[in-house]
């Protein structure tokens, strides 16, 4: 995990988001991988899909059954989404070639990490909190 200080935003609403995932593109101008902390339903797929947007990928989807979901934009930006709520064990993250995903050069967030940060060299924290129908998100 890296050092960096972390920035904290407040989305009122899900507009707010498309704001957010543009600071977040400035900061993380080059593809790495990230964790993406929250409560279910605290908005870590929703506010992803807004990162995916600001780097042109328009087309996304919850990859709650197919555990990963691969995006590229018409420049070859590669974005891969983890959803690993359903997996029980560091060993069928293993099975399905979680490891060789990690390898690619792509924006990786990984939901659910809590089974894989074994694994995990280098990564980024996104925390996002639901407060009161506000989001707080941390990067």
């Amino acid at each position: 995990m890296t050092a960096d200080i972390k920035q904290i935003h407040i989305a009122n609403n899900v507009a707010n988001l498309q704001k957010i995932a543009q600071a977040f593109a400035v900061k993380f101008h080059k593809p790495t991988t990230f964790v993406v902390n929250g409560k279910m339903g605290a908005g870590k797929t929703t506010f992803i899909k807004k990162i995916c947007a600001e780097f042109g990928i328009t087309e996304t989807n919850s990859p709650t059954f197919s555990l990963v979901n691969e995006y590229e934009n018409k420049a070859g930006l590669r974005i891969l989404h983890f959803d690993l709520y359903r997996i029980e064990s560091l060993q069928e993250a293993l099975d399905f070639g979680f490891e060789e995903y990690l390898d690619q050069v792509a924006y990786i967030f990984i939901e659910w990490p809590e089974k894989v940060m074994d694994i995990l060299e280098s990564f980024h924290s996104i925390d996002i909190k639901d407060e009161m129908g506000k989001r707080i998100i941390e990067f």
